[in-house]
């Protein structure tokens, strides 16, 4: 973990029994006098992982619900689409708020792009996401906060520009650093 505030402790989060030995990390800040927890988490990304994201997302928020600390933030690789199930109705919104929205008031802004982003070719899980058209341009990527003094004011894109304005010759498409964007989220926090 990096980080431009003081690391006060770091822990591990595993969900047992599971077969893929999936773990999440957890990271504590002090800032502004607050204790803040932030989880950074990939979920199972194939296909068929629908229920076992839905059982990690359950046990994520649970944990990071019964922590002492004031402010909270899941982030990272959710590998769903809003609407998908079982994944969806375990997010606990909107309890938790949905940094992307929140900053741009739309859902739209995907850090899944199969149609423009020709990295994703490379990875042969992700290739047949993208030809069997199963997972058109959405947010894959998310970053979830739960707090009373911390709000989002901008969120954008990053990596979706090409490697050295590099085409596909078989693809005529970009080529990006990676299959997905990133996703930059802006906290700003309200005087206490």
């Amino acid at each position: 973990t990096f980080a431009k505030f003081p690391i006060t402790s770091v822990s591990t989060l595993y969900r047992k029994p599971h077969a893929s030995t999936r773990c999440f990390l957890v990271t504590s800040f002090q800032i502004n006098n607050r204790k803040f927890d932030v989880c950074n988490i990939y979920l199972n990304a194939s296909l068929s992982g629908g229920c076992e994201r839905a059982m990690d997302l359950g046990y994520i928020f649970e944990e990071m619900n019964n922590r002492a600390n004031d402010d909270k933030i899941v982030a990272g690789c959710f590998n769903f689409k809003k609407g998908f199930q079982p994944e969806s109705r375990v997010v606990p919104i909107p309890e938790w708020s949905d940094g992307w929205v929140a900053a741009t008031h739309s859902e739209k802004g995907p850090t899944w792009d199969s149609k423009e982003n020709q990295m994703i070719y490379s990875c042969k899980e992700a290739h047949m996401k993208a030809v069997r058209d199963i997972w058109n341009p959405g947010r894959l990527d998310r970053v979830l906060y739960k707090s009373e003094v911390w709000y989002a004011t901008e969120a954008r894109l990053v990596g979706e520009k090409p490697i050295n304005n590099a085409v596909s010759i078989k693809k005529r498409g970009k080529i990006c650093p990676s299959s997905r964007y990133g996703m930059l989220l802006f906290l700003t926090c309200i005087d206490e």
